[in-house]
């Protein structure tokens, strides 16, 4: 199943963060994660140069801090420590251009016999929802929810 952003304000302001720019699509109100926090992200990865989605997912769980994402993936949650951009909440939904450098560099992903779904070099798009983290989940509105568990 796709990943469908919620609400239909697509709008937003651009911040700037170490070369990527980010827009804030939805601000969520629950905690916000730090590093070596276990996450749950619904998410979706476009090429710029293409537009064309090489991933979409849902219930995607990462150790924050490990390198387990790319840099700038991590950066778009945690936020950037000179303050120009915060860290997400738990129902935040964030879209970001991430140059190559925060993203794959000269590597490339996904290669098979006919090509890469990601080239090297390549810069993105990701969107992100933050759903969860692991022990401290609450809903968007406030409302509490059992954290979820690891299986």
């Amino acid at each position: 199943m796709a990943f469908v952003l919620p609400g239909t304000n697509n709008t937003c302001n651009t911040l700037e963060a170490k070369g990527m720019q980010v827009c804030e699509l939805k601000q969520g109100n629950g905690p916000e994660p730090v590093e070596d926090d276990i996450v749950k992200c619904n998410y979706e990865i476009k090429l710029v140069d293409s537009n064309k989605v090489v991933v979409n997912a849902r219930n995607y769980l990462f150790q924050l801090g490990i390198g387990e994402v790319i840099a700038g993936w991590e950066l778009l949650i945690l936020g950037d420590p000179s303050g120009k951009l915060e860290a997400m909440q738990v129902g935040s939904v964030r879209r970001a251009i991430i140059p190559a450098s925060l993203a794959y560099g000269d590597g490339k992903r996904g290669c098979n016999a006919d090509g890469c779904a990601i080239p090297p070099n390549s810069k993105l798009e990701l969107t992100v929802e933050l759903i969860g983290i692991k022990g401290v989940t609450q809903l968007s509105g406030g409302a509490s929810a059992v954290p979820f568990e690891l299986s």
